[in-house]
């Protein structure tokens, strides 16, 4: 891949073989991440909303008076 010089930063050329197999679109978004031994993983953004679907299918079933407390969730005490 080739790296090239914007305004105010880098960009990354991306093979026409994984734009058509990710099926990106020129404006869309993308995740980037450092994987392992210093390779980069790219997916689509729209990975992360999949991902919540799958987990939204599981129908998790919790007490009809479960209330979920923000301020229980994140305090240090046990």
């Amino acid at each position: 891949m080739r790296i090239v010089k914007f305004e105010d930063g880098l960009g990354v050329c991306i093979p026409q073989a994984i734009v058509d197999e990710l099926g990106l679109k020129e404006g869309g978004d993308v995740a980037v991440r450092l994987g392992t031994n210093r390779n980069i993983d790219v997916a689509t953004a729209d990975a992360r909303s999949k991902a919540f679907e799958r987990i939204k299918a599981f129908k998790l079933q919790l007490p009809p008076d479960w209330v979920f407390d923000r301020d229980g969730a994140n305090s240090r005490n046990p």
